[in-house]
């Protein structure tokens, strides 16, 4: 990994947790290079603006690992157009990944797929959500979008529990749209909540992997998933 490549990597993610708390509007550019530990001129090469920096933030956890192969393409700005089609684009694949799971109603670990399927899109994505729920005047248009995907998860794991438990292959359950809530609610904590806004971050440092298996754990537990 370049010099370079190092101080774009720690842009990004002090501009992420600065966004998210104390927020965008409270956030300056001074505050994003002094946690990146670099000169703030250092930063204006990158970013010529806040708004191009809080693009990229959001097109880079899009692209994830492949937001720095090209450097020549990284710093290009990004419009409200492209960044809308690129997030719709986002959350139809996730919508694809997770249905394939969910329709697995009758197979045999079809919940712990859900479990870890729910993991991996927060923590690849939840930092995103998180800067749009804590600036919400930001981009309203991104917000009614993120709503809309976080609408039709509680409602596609709702029916997803109803048949799983009235099939009897997790515990029987009194009202599924509460555990759909909890299931998904518990793991975007552990996913998103913990690191970036929570009282007690950076005092109480997870391993992410561990906490993901011990939560999978405890919900498989929970849910007495039958796994014949």
């Amino acid at each position: 990994m370049t010099i370079i490549e190092n101080k774009q990597r720690a842009i990004l993610a002090s501009a992420t947790r600065l966004f998210i708390e104390p927020g965008y509007s409270e956030t300056r550019m001074q505050m994003i290079a002094a946690e990146a530990n670099i000169a703030v001129g250092t930063l204006y090469k990158f970013f010529k603006s806040k708004p191009d920096l809080l693009n990229f933030v959001f097109t880079a956890t899009i692209s994830g690992t492949e937001t720095f192969a090209n450097q020549s393409e990284l710093f290009k700005p990004t419009s409200k157009a492209e960044l809308l089609t690129r997030t719709t684009t986002l959350y139809q694949n996730e919508q694809k990944k997770l249905t394939t799971i969910l329709v697995k109603t009758h197979t045999a670990g079809s919940f712990t797929q859900l479990l870890t399927s729910l993991f991996t899109a927060f923590d690849r994505y939840g930092a995103y959500f998180l800067i749009l729920e804590r600036n919400q005047e930001l981009y309203p248009t991104l917000l009614d979008l993120y709503k809309e995907y976080r609408q039709a998860l509680y409602e596609n794991t709702t029916r997803y529990l109803t048949t799983m438990s009235d099939n009897g292959l997790i515990s029987a359950l009194i009202q599924p749209k509460y555990d759909a809530a909890m299931i998904i609610d518990e793991i975007f904590w552990w996913s998103a909540h913990q690191e970036y806004d929570s009282f007690e971050r950076g005092e109480h440092i997870f391993n992410k992997q561990l906490m993901r298996n011990a939560v999978i754990s405890k919900l498989k537990r929970s849910y007495q998933e039958q796994l014949w």
